[in-house]
């Protein structure tokens, strides 16, 4: 895996604030259910739903284009990387401990990677008012219609954690 810099990666604090969203996001009650549920049965990319969900919260609404731009950005690592290393971990489940933890903390390292280079694929983009609205208007654009379990769950999840805040 190579090395992201300042200079071949988003900022520092934005990809250290998604991560962070994300982490505390994912932990709330239904959220990972949903998320995974979003991944296995519908076959989207977690972390692009989390970025609809933060960029929306800090004002950005995403385009068609920027959609289709992110898909792109991490299909290959996504296909090549985190897929296996995510296979590799549920294979370890059942077996020794220190190697399930240490396939798990590969896959999360792999994570936070792909989340650098969705930010970089998305590039800075004109900030509106953060409104719930724009996170809502992000992931619609993103979640398939029969997503509309997985959909309220994560709406619920963001608005308590609107309240919260």
């Amino acid at each position: 895996m190579a090395v992201m810099t300042a200079e071949t990666g988003p900022p520092p604090a934005l990809s250290t604030d998604f991560w962070r969203f994300s982490v505390a996001f994912y932990g709330q009650p239904g959220v990972a259910a949903a998320c995974l549920a979003l991944q296995d049965r519908h076959g989207l990319d977690v972390n692009l739903v989390l970025l609809c969900l933060w960029v929306g919260e800090i004002g950005h609404r995403l385009t068609p284009a920027d959609l289709a731009r992110l898909k792109r950005a991490v299909a290959r690592w996504n296909t090549d990387v985190l897929m296996p290393l995510r296979a590799a971990r549920q294979a370890l489940k059942p077996g020794p401990a220190s190697l399930y933890a240490a396939a798990k903390t590969l896959e999360l390292d792999a994570e936070r990677h792909a989340q650098g280079m969705l930010l970089d694929a998305l590039g800075k983009q004109p900030t509106m008012p953060a409104t719930h609205a724009a996170a809502v208007a992000n992931l619609d654009l993103y979640l398939p219609a029969r997503a509309g379990a997985e959909r309220s769950a994560l709406l619920t999840a963001l608005s308590a954690d609107r309240t919260e805040a």
